[in-house]
């Protein structure tokens, strides 16, 4: 048996703010967490998933020229990005499906990348992260045509094309809706269609599956799931609540992060913190104190209190990794540190039998 991570991928058009931050440590926790458990486990990870995206190659045509002015760091791609959306802006069709085309074969990435992935990069190091391949996109392993073959072998696909309609997913006898994976004129490149290019040619049965994303996007993953599970995959689905900023949840299109990007929280506690002390406060704040599946408010305060007690657990155990924290045993010097940590971490193991092949968790 194989088991699998596989996270929603966050496009490069933004900062890293809260919302995000919580997604990638509790991926990050999951797979060191499988990985200390000595499971097989493999993140499925491929940047070449966002290069194609529409928004990200839409940012890539906007931003062309401009590489040398106003363009600095991942704060202000995300500018751009907000005045990009404002503005309504858009290519044609036809330019659209070139940068597709031209990004699959090359892998070369976009322009501006070179102003975030370099700092996300970086962050990534500094928060203790596993970085899965930032810099190092894939060739899909099965095309756009072969993909869809395979999902008719399966039984699961509704093709209008031949009257000018639409190819969608059908798993209505699951009571989920028609879900549109790729257009007459326009093939293969709904984000969906991309995530099952990946996952499709990896899976054998037996393996299992773990889906971690937005609870916006649940119907989508559940899906997906149910691809997967037609494979003979088990599948995990783990939705992860977004956190709110100033009381608001919203796409990082409209804005709303400035002030409170990993940059700003960075900011905000160096030098006066080291980056493992602030890398387990904000584990404990967004994962530990605050489960993942609630929505959260975010708060400097709040989170001070988190950095006060990630000080308190290295000085008295003289570790802030997550896994070994977690592991420890029950007759600790002062257990209440770290008993919320103990039971986050048990509901997580790896279970020996799932009766169910698609499980929320």
């Amino acid at each position: 048996m194989k088991y699998f991570l596989f996270p929603v991928q966050i496009d490069p058009t933004k900062p890293l703010n809260p919302s995000h931050i919580r997604h990638l440590l509790y991926v990050d926790f999951l797979y060191k967490m499988r990985k200390a458990c000595n499971v097989d486990v493999d993140y499925l990870y491929n940047r070449l998933a966002f290069d194609v995206d529409n928004q990200v190659i839409k940012l890539g045509e906007y931003l062309r020229g401009r590489e040398n002015s106003d363009l600095s760091d991942g704060i202000s791609v995300g500018k751009a990005y907000i005045e990009m959306s404002s503005r309504n802006y858009s290519i044609s069709e036809e330019r659209m499906q070139t940068r597709r085309q031209e990004l699959e074969s090359s892998l070369a990435g976009h322009e501006y990348y070179k102003y975030i992935l370099p700092e996300w990069k970086s962050q990534y190091k500094l928060l203790g992260m596993y970085d899965p391949g930032l810099y190092t996109p894939e060739k899909f392993l099965i095309t756009h045509e072969e993909l869809l073959r395979e999902l008719k072998k399966l039984d699961v696909v509704l093709d209008a094309r031949s009257s000018d309609g639409n190819i969608y997913l059908d798993f209505s006898n699951y009571g989920l809706r028609l879900r549109k994976i790729s257009s007459a004129n326009v093939f293969g490149y709904n984000y969906m269609f991309i995530a099952l290019r990946r996952l499709v040619p990896v899976v054998n049965p037996g393996d299992m599956m773990e889906l971690v994303f937005d609870p916006e996007c649940t119907s989508d993953f559940l899906t997906i799931g149910r691809v997967l599970e037609k494979l003979g995959c088990t599948v995990i689905c783990r939705p992860t609540a977004r956190v709110a900023i100033q009381g608001k949840v919203a796409s990082a299109r409209k804005g709303g992060w400035e002030g409170h990007t990993l940059t700003d929280i960075v900011r905000q506690f160096e030098p006066r913190y080291t980056p493992e002390i602030i890398s387990l406060g904000l584990r404990l704040y967004l994962l530990v104190y605050n489960s993942q599946k609630v929505v959260l408010n975010f708060s400097y305060d709040e989170l001070q209190k988190s950095i006060n007690k990630a000080v308190r657990i290295q000085e008295e155990y003289g570790t802030c990794d997550v896994t070994e924290l977690a592991s420890l045993e029950e007759q600790s010097k002062n257990p209440e540190l770290i008993s919320s940590m103990q039971v986050w971490y048990r509901t997580l193991k790896p279970k020996a039998r799932i009766n169910s092949n698609v499980k929320f968790l």
